[in-house]
């Protein structure tokens, strides 16, 4: 009977190839258990947070996302860009590449812990022992957090996303009821960010010593991937501060209570795009093994079909977003507008394929010129829109840096003027 339906749903899904273009069959295949582990992570990350909404105040809660945000910049020392690079190699059969990485990683994320204990002295003479202690407890963690996420992208390599997702779902859990124990009875700051980096980094230990053991690497090698990761990672500094920087900014021109409605707002809408994310993920192997002159004929018509399928869930939280708070957040019923003219920027999510083509072919140029010209507008936009219009004008900002992301795009795709400029020959070589 199952491979009597499996048999019409692959008959099903060939058939809406002709107005995809897509290989659905790997997609839904991917897809599938993909979302088996969103749903799951989803789940327990909507949890957590009806959890600090009701046990947490205001300003315990957006001290915790300030500190989170913080951290997660000083990871960019830790090279992020590797695993990018790492899932691009391995895809192309070279595995040892994994192994290296991981000591690549640790190495330079000592750089981002020197910096978390300068911050904790900082703050420590400006009396805030609340950020100083944080700022000294995330010492220990800052060159593990990112380091060990290497082992999802080892499998998205090897599109190895049955596993991908039962060892997400089995880190999942491994963090959540730690967490909500930790927030539930005890509510203090210190033991909730504690918690949260320990069993994080306890779960991602466990995970790759299992994909290693499992999914042994074979013995071919390409050195270059290093040097094309750490290419990315530079490239995607002024994106990850760009995307943390509004954190910062509200905490310290609004104050917390103010980043704790801003996190409520956005969290729904960022929570379907972390879902989406998850398709993108598994387009960039097949990506890599494409011409990038037949993904320029084709990604654009794709993106609009995509974002024409995400036009009724948008619609749809728009107008159930304010049951939504109601019921869940009842303290946070003012971030209700924001977030709902959040949803907006859910159109532009499919953006996001024009990037990892980009990155798939290791377009280095174009990479640069795309992740710092972006970011740049973003920050500025930030700090603007922010200081006039308050919690308005940063969702108004992250809106206007979508379209201008896109213009971007269609200047490095379409243009010809900048085809010129961006030659063929790349900084790096694939």
């Amino acid at each position: 009977m199952i491979d009597y339906f499996k048999k019409y749903i692959i008959v099903f899904l060939k058939w809406t190839e002709k107005w995809t273009n897509t290989d659905m069959v790997y997609l839904a295949n991917g897809g599938f258990w993909l979302t088996i582990e969103k749903f799951f992570s989803v789940s327990s990350s909507f949890l957590i947070a009806i959890v600090f909404a009701n046990y947490l105040s205001p300003e315990i809660y957006g001290t915790y996302r300030y500190s989170l945000s913080v951290i997660t910049i000083l990871m960019i020392s830790t090279l992020s860009g590797i695993d990018t690079s790492v899932t691009r190699t391995v895809a192309q059969g070279n595995e040892m590449v994994v192994k290296k990485a991981i000591t690549e990683k640790a190495k330079w994320g000592v750089l981002g812990s020197i910096i978390s204990l300068f911050l904790s002295f900082y703050y420590f003479t400006q009396n805030d022992i609340t950020l100083s202690v944080i700022f000294l407890i995330s010492v220990v963690f800052v060159p593990f957090l990112n380091n060990l996420d290497l082992w999802a992208a080892y499998l998205f390599g090897k599109k190895n996303f049955q596993t991908i997702a039962k060892y997400k779902i089995f880190g999942n859990f491994l963090n959540f009821f730690p967490l909500l124990i930790a927030t539930v009875f005890t509510k203090n700051i210190y033991i909730i960010l504690s918690t949260f980096l320990v069993f994080g980094v306890l779960s991602k230990i466990i995970l790759i010593r299992l994909t290693l053991k499992n999914f042994p690497p074979n013995k071919n090698k390409d050195e270059s991937f290093i040097k094309y990761g750490k290419h990315l990672s530079l490239m995607g500094v002024l994106s990850t501060i760009s995307f943390n920087i509004d954190k910062i900014l509200i905490f310290n021109l609004l104050g917390p209570v103010q980043l704790a409605i801003y996190s409520f707002a956005t969290r729904p809408i960022s929570e379907i795009t972390s879902f989406l994310g998850n398709f993108s993920n598994i387009f960039l192997p097949k990506l890599s093994q494409r011409k990038m002159d037949d993904l320029k004929k084709t990604l654009l018509v794709k993106s609009l079909k995509f974002s024409i399928v995400l036009i009724p869930i948008i619609v749809l939280y728009y107008l159930s977003s304010p049951l939504i708070f109601r019921i869940l957040f009842h303290q946070y019923e003012d971030a209700v507008i924001y977030s709902q003219l959040f949803a907006i920027s859910l159109i532009f999510f499919p953006k996001v394929l024009f990037g990892q083509a980009l990155i798939a072919h290791a377009e280095t140029k174009k990479l640069y010129f795309l992740q710092t010209l972006v970011p740049v507008f973003r920050i500025s936009a930030l700090f603007f829109l922010t200081t006039f219009f308050g919690l308005m004008g940063t969702i108004l900002s992250f809106i206007l840096t979508d379209i201008f992301h896109i213009a971007v795009l269609i200047i490095i795709y379409r243009d010809k003027f900048w085809q010129k400029i961006f030659s063929k020959k790349k900084v790096y070589e694939a």
